[in-house]
């Protein structure tokens, strides 16, 4: 039998009536300190939240405790007018399904249609989180930019722009985007554009037919190679005008024409780019087209530089210590040196100071600081 928590209006909930075939054990809630009180003596399956009045009650018992994942992992809002807060979406599986009342057997239904879609994932692999996946740190940026990477990774159908400097980990964060969006076994496909003005990009994105110049063959372009996953655009900023033209024509449409080809072909994939330009001023100065701006920035990824979060500086030494299976660690006075520097070249710069301070310590049990030197 499942156990039902329903949280809502009693008006509505004394009118309503359930047949014995739907084998629930029922419990209700309509206050904030009903709720805190049942829910103890009460273990619950999963919880209906039944319109504004549900949501009240929900927002001011968590605004208590502040305390959400205690909570099963399904609320079914029954009213798409009732107002939820959007860090909701961190701990709960939000599903609007009504436009009206629905009697309390229709609401059953609507949960166990969704849990059985709950219960087929949980059967699958679970997919790590973005610390697993190498996004590392604890201060306020990080966590931000770890949870954007969650909620950002379900909308696959939305582009994403990836901002910062280089060596903050662009690259890394389109990764786990794909990773929790898509799966790893998704197609994948970067191509970086360092080359202003780079002739061979309309081949190497839309491919070759046999013919189109001279001993050409047939060959695949990536974005071919990309349906169905993602294509990541690094370096988007060093387009030329005319690659900027030629890439708003396919995210448009999803269209492009292979060179020597007669008929367009076309290719569904998430589109992910990065820059480490200042691209509002390029589209202001007129060096980067305002409609392409607009198409690639529908999702926004800011990646903070080092020297604004260098309380994260010992994690990541102790993460890339590990990769290189150091089994040392640096003394307090060679952190200090590490954490007094401003750190350029990010995290990449950081990655190359730990190998070239664990070459320089060489045999020796601790890196000390006069083993860390910098660029």
């Amino acid at each position: 039998m499942e156990r039902v928590f329903y949280l809502g209006d009693p008006d509505r909930f004394l009118s309503d009536s359930l047949d014995r075939k739907d084998r629930v054990s029922l419990i209700s809630s309509f206050t904030p300190d009903m709720f805190l009180r049942k829910r103890k003596q009460h273990p619950f399956d999963y919880l209906i939240l039944d319109g504004r009045a549900g949501a009240e009650i929900l927002a001011k018992w968590l605004s208590q405790l502040e305390c959400c994942r205690s909570l099963p992992p399904l609320i079914l809002a029954v009213d798409r007018k009732t107002p939820l807060p959007d860090e909701w979406e961190n701990h709960f599986l939000l599903t609007g399904v009504y436009d009206g009342a629905p009697l309390l057997a229709e609401l059953f239904a609507g949960c166990r249609r969704i849990l059985s879609r709950v219960r087929d994932s949980d059967n699958k692999e679970p997919s790590p989180s973005p610390s697993r996946l190498g996004i590392l740190g604890d201060s306020p940026s990080i966590r931000e930019l770890r949870e954007n990477i969650g909620k950002f990774a379900r909308h696959r159908d939305y582009s994403v722009l990836i901002m910062g400097e280089s060596g903050t980990g662009k690259g890394l964060v389109a990764r786990a985007l794909h990773h929790l969006g898509h799966g790893e076994d998704a197609p994948f496909v970067t191509y970086q554009s360092t080359i202003p003005g780079n002739s061979f990009m309309a081949a190497d994105l839309f491919g070759v037919r046999k013919g189109a110049y001279t001993g050409s063959e047939n060959r695949p372009g990536l974005l071919a190679k990309a349906a169905g996953g993602v294509f990541f655009l690094d370096e988007v900023g060093t387009l030329s005008q005319e690659n900027q033209v030629s890439l708003l024509g396919v995210l448009d449409g999803g269209k492009y024409r292979p060179m020597g080809a007669v008929a367009e072909e076309t290719s569904r994939f998430r589109f992910l780019s990065a820059t480490n330009e200042d691209l509002p001023r390029a589209v202001e100065e007129g060096l980067f087209r305002r409609d392409l701006y607009h198409r690639i920035n529908t999702l926004i990824i800011r990646i903070s530089p080092l020297r604004e979060r260098k309380e994260d500086i010992p994690l990541l030494v102790d993460h890339f210590l590990a990769e290189e299976r150091a089994g040392k660690g640096y003394t307090p006075t060679a952190l200090m040196k590490l954490a007094k520097h401003e750190w350029p070249g990010n995290v990449r710069e950081l990655r190359n100071v730990v190998r070239r301070s664990l070459v320089e310590c060489g045999k020796g049990e601790q890196i000390e600081a006069r083993h860390v030197i910098m660029d």
